[in-house]
């Protein structure tokens, strides 16, 4: 399937008041999709705070057109609502060649062996969390695998071994996260001046840079680097012979914790809630709690305590 847009200016879309689209956005966004492909086709054009004009594409087909037409399509630029938070070197909101240098730079860690290797730890973690689960009543799942995922990343991308310093990174770490959907209402992205939105979040990003780079600091010093992420990215060099600048360090650590928390912390939570109506022999129950976490409601308590 090809659509070729002429005129961008005459993509159909909605003509709701932009907050009203954000409001509908927040709480059901499956719907607030649905009834754009539904009214103005597979690409339509949509109006949010803080994006501004922004065209949807949801037909599998024209997606895949979009990602490989590099000349056209800006990744980065279509993201740059989040850099207050994850701060201008973070490689989500690059395009063109700095993009490809940070990703090369990136790559290598994370490459299947690299990520065997980490194998063990990630299993000491997650059986050091369930430990703490309560016994033969009902929880709330996805705070748990957030807990997990928030562990995984401290030591094994930051290498933080110390448990009081783990702390401190993740009440840092849980207080800008809870502010940062913020940026998606905020009226004057690029605008040159910072909104109370951005000034809310750059106070709240002091205590997360702080602790940060101190760890650069700490590691750049050591003699012998670790196994960890952070160790192997300060070791490595683009095809120029240059390293990361603390300040491209820092945006890549932050980038990788805001994208492999939440929703991978997400994504576990479901499958322990599909995994338990599989086991339970009740068909459907999953899908109807999917629906409803895909219209805006928080995933169900999970009744797998230990026994």
């Amino acid at each position: 399937m090809s659509v070729e847009v002429a005129d961008p200016q005459r993509v159909p879309g909605s003509k709701l008041p932009a907050v009203f689209q954000a409001a509908w956005f927040f709480t059901r966004p499956v719907s607030y999709f649905e009834s754009a492909t539904r009214n103005y086709g597979p690409v339509a054009w949509l109006s949010l705070p803080g994006f501004g004009r922004v065209v949807s594409v949801t037909d599998p087909a024209l997606i895949k057109q979009v990602f490989l037409d590099h000349d056209r399509a800006y990744a980065g630029e279509a993201s740059k609502v989040m850099g207050p938070v994850l701060g201008p070197h973070s490689v989500l909101l690059l395009d063109g060649g700095e993009h490809m240098r940070q990703r090369k730079l990136l790559l290598p860690p994370f490459h299947g062996e690299a990520l065997r290797a980490y194998e063990r730890r990630i299993a000491e973690i997650t059986r050091r969390e369930i430990a703490t689960w309560p016994a033969n009543r009902p929880f709330a799942m996805r705070p748990r695998m957030q807990a997990i995922t928030l562990q995984v990343i401290l030591e094994v991308i930051f290498g933080v071994d110390d448990a009081e310093r783990r702390d401190r990174y993740s009440h840092a770490v849980d207080r800008l996260m809870a502010i940062s959907n913020l940026l998606a209402l905020d009226t004057r992205p690029g605008s040159g001046r910072r909104s109370p939105i951005q000034r809310l979040i750059a106070r709240r990003r002091v205590a997360v840079d702080r602790l940060i780079f101190e760890d650069v600091e700490r590691r750049r010093k050591q003699a012998a680097g670790g196994e960890d992420v952070l160790s192997l990215l300060l070791a490595a060099r683009d095809e120029d012979g240059r390293a990361l600048t603390d300040s491209e360090l820092r945006d890549e650590l932050v980038t990788l914790l805001f994208a492999g928390h939440e929703t991978t912390a997400t994504a576990l939570a479901w499958a322990v809630d599909l995994l338990m109506w599989k086991s339970s022999g009740r068909p459907g129950g999953s899908s109807s709690s999917l629906s409803s976490s895909a219209s805006g409601r928080s995933p169900p308590a999970c009744g797998c305590g230990r026994r």
